[in-house]
């Protein structure tokens, strides 16, 4: 033994720091990471009424404007009732507006309104 003490028979071996070893561990230290990262930006966002789901629908509805909700159920692999809730936040909150697809009466158009517009850009000036 290195400190010149000796052990008796049995005795249990002090374990070492907690933090080195989850040190050794990428996953856990990234997923550790991502908890922190997350939970900085959704607090950024809270002023503005959102959370980083709304922020990331806004983004990609800035981007593919008019896509139909069925297209970003399947783009985002949830389920439509979740979308279904999400977009209904966002229109009452008057980020997102729903317009009948002119080409498929049974779809969704999503756009964002002037105020999403405004929202996002100054959302993803906290991002």
């Amino acid at each position: 033994m290195a400190s010149g003490r000796r052990r008796r028979r049995g005795a249990a071996v002090p374990a070492p720091p907690a933090g080195e070893v989850l040190a050794g561990s990428v996953g856990f230290l990234l997923s550790k990471l991502g908890f922190h990262c997350s939970g900085g930006f959704a607090a950024a966002l809270e002023p503005l009424h959102i959370n980083p789901g709304h922020f990331g629908l806004l983004r990609i509805l800035a981007a593919t404007e008019g896509i139909s909700q069925q297209a970003l159920v399947e783009e985002l692999r949830i389920p439509a009732s979740r979308m279904v809730g999400v977009i209904d936040e966002l229109e009452g909150l008057g980020l997102v507006e729903r317009r009948r697809n002119p080409t498929d009466r049974r779809a969704n158009a999503l756009f964002l309104t002037p105020a999403g517009t405004a929202l996002l850009a100054r959302a993803t000036g906290l991002a």
